[in-house]
């Protein structure tokens, strides 16, 4: 669950669950404990079904269940935290070791056997077979963290994460963890029928109702710390993660664009993060941050109590003395060496090879599109959004510069506005919401777009309840009218315009559709929703020859999800319409008609 599918009546219920646990711990206790006899209830109505099919029909029953189920659950079940990092070797970094076991004696807290890194601006520790005398305790660091941190404030996160192995923390959630896999995995395949109904609810519910002993694990973690290191430590850590985290999504941004250079092979990562989070933030930005930091009220499926309350737990009266430091933790851990930086580099160049690709690819993708569609304020408003995302991809700036060029030409543009407004908000959220507020008044269909979370975020970030509560109502009543027409079927009365052509597009479905003699004629045309924004469905109708009885509905199907298959990354949608239907609401639209069979033999397509 995300940002995107939160309602009010989900937020409402996790601060209600959080409230009943803390008034009402054992009548909180018996109802989690119903949730999860619930489910244990439903398993064996699944599992008895399983071994029913198996029974009539044992070999659909082995093959198509059994085998699948069980592999499927022992990948999920052994893939682990520390999947997809870098393993410290005890003999290899003695001082890392050395280090964090006697940070662990000091707070008396279990020994680490073993230390990773990782690529997050996080750190945990967890715990395997934690309740039997075979117990392995596991620290995992995040490299940026290390780069950002001090000493002091390495020393409060590491102490939080052993708080955790020593209260158990790990095999508490590894129960509702599991519990939430058995539903969650696509192995239960159609079995999953069963408790369809039943499990809609259960899942949702079960989510927000652990809600709250996951936030008391982060609490008790935090007043472990107090007590066995001092406030201090905890409240450097949780001032200093907060004024680095923008620097830190900042270089990520910067990696995405020198990901998509010829240098990117021989980029230095390792130092190159290690200099950007080095840096403080300037005198400004850090009082915005703060400010921001204290007023905010933590997301539902946030895990973590807020900053303000952290601080409170930690004793820091002002947390004005932490956020200036000397991120010196790599340096006070490692060994920094050619051979350090090295060993990083590897990792993460191996981490990040598949998603490097997947960048340049699209990356060329755009800049042919830019190529062909050289960006003008003259375009039509699909095309201005198209233009403004392919340039914000490997060029910021010049993203900015065309959507101002836009923008002074379209000044009350809806769209183009709440894309400046996400632009504005870190500079002048105020703004950037009045913004935001005006043009989803102004068009409800901007609900579907992403960048409506920057007006969720600041009603998080400024504490304002009542306009959470207005923002959240509003989408909620809107968007499931809105995708239900988004998704809805091409009928008489929809607005249609022509489709933009791709020339190559149009050249290789003339080619596809040539090879399949039941169709007759093709259109090309655009569903739009509102004038004033780009949200639009494309679609390619398509004419059967009616006197063809060879074309049953097999291959009717088959040949959509081959032209589905070649066409993925053109955003059409394929399906089928009388002719009656073209001639009446399609012929009119110019050139929607873009193959006809007749023409396309002759040569005159």
């Amino acid at each position: 669950m995300n940002d995107e599918f939160i309602t009010w009546k989900d937020w409402t219920a996790s601060e209600r669950m959080l409230k009943f646990r803390e008034k009402h711990p054992i009548k909180y206790g018996i109802y989690l404990l119903w949730l999860v006899v619930q489910s244990l209830i439903a398993m064996v109505f699944v599992i008895a079904a399983a071994l029913f099919l198996v029974y009539y029909a044992p070999i659909a029953g082995v093959v198509l269940v059994i085998i699948p189920s069980v592999f499927c659950y022992w990948i999920v079940i052994t893939h682990g935290p520390w999947d997809d990092t870098l393993y410290l070797e005890r003999k290899k970094f003695p001082e890392v070791y050395k280090k964090v076991d006697e940070i662990a004696k000091k707070i008396k807290s279990r020994k680490i056997h073993a230390i990773y890194i990782d690529n997050n601006f996080n750190a945990c520790a967890v715990s395997r077979f934690s309740m039997t005398p075979f117990r392995r305790n596991y620290l995992i660091l995040g490299y940026p963290l290390l780069c950002a941190l001090s000493e002091r404030g390495l020393s409060g996160c590491l102490a939080h994460e052993m708080g955790h192995i020593s209260y158990h923390h790990s095999f508490i959630s590894g129960i509702f963890y599991r519990l939430l896999l058995f539903w969650q995995t696509p192995a239960l395949g159609l079995l999953i029928f069963i408790v369809i109904i039943w499990l809609k609810c259960w899942m949702r519910t079960f989510i927000f109702a652990v809600l709250p002993i996951f936030r008391q694990h982060e609490i008790d973690a935090d007043t472990f710390c107090v007590e066995h290191l001092g406030g201090a430590s905890i409240a450097a850590c949780v001032v200093e993660m907060a004024t680095k985290t923008p620097i830190f999504l900042k270089y990520n941004t910067d990696m995405l664009l020198e990901m998509q250079s010829e240098s990117w092979e021989n980029y230095d990562l390792a130092r190159n993060m290690q200099k950007a989070l080095k840096e403080n933030p300037t005198d400004e930005k850090l009082e915005r941050i703060i400010n921001k930091k204290i007023r905010q009220i933590p997301n539902v499926l946030d895990e973590h109590p807020s900053f303000a309350e952290r601080l409170k737990i930690a004793g820091c009266v002002s947390p004005w003395s932490y956020v200036r430091h000397d991120a010196n933790a790599l340096e006070s851990f490692f060994t920094l060496d050619d051979e350090f930086y090295d060993m990083i580099n590897q990792y993460y160049h191996q981490l990040l090879e598949e998603h490097a690709e997947e960048v340049k690819n699209q990356a060329e993708t755009y800049q042919k599109y830019l190529a062909e569609n050289p960006p003008s304020p003259n375009m039509r408003i699909s095309k201005i959004h198209s233009a403004i995302v392919a340039l914000a991809f490997f060029n910021p700036e010049a993203s900015k510069k065309f959507l101002a060029e836009c923008l002074e030409k379209m000044p009350d543009h809806p769209e183009l506005l709440m894309m400046h407004a996400g632009d504005l908000y870190e500079k002048e959220p105020e703004r950037a919401k009045e913004i935001f507020e005006s043009c989803l008044e102004k068009s409800p269909y901007l609900y579907l777009q992403n960048n409506t979370n920057v007006l969720l975020q600041y009603y998080i970030d400024t504490g304002d309840r009542n306009g959470l509560q207005r923002f959240l109502e509003m989408r909620d009543k809107k968007v499931p009218n809105l995708i239900k027409t988004f998704n809805g079927k091409l009928k008489a009365g929809d607005r249609l315009i022509p489709v933009e052509k791709d020339e190559n597009v149009v050249l290789e479905l003339c080619r596809c559709l040539s090879k399949y003699a039941p169709i007759k004629r093709a259109y090309l045309v655009s569903r739009i929703y509102d004038e004033q924004i780009s949200l639009h469905t494309d679609f390619c109708v398509l004419v059967e020859n009616t006197t063809s009885f060879s074309f049953v509905l097999k291959h009717k199907n088959a040949f959509l999800e081959e032209l589905n298959r070649i066409f993925s990354n053109a955003g059409i949608v394929f399906i089928y319409k009388r002719q009656s239907f073209c001639d009446t609401h399609l012929a009119s639209i110019p050139g929607a008609l873009f193959y006809d069979k007749k023409e396309y033999k002759k040569g005159k397509r």
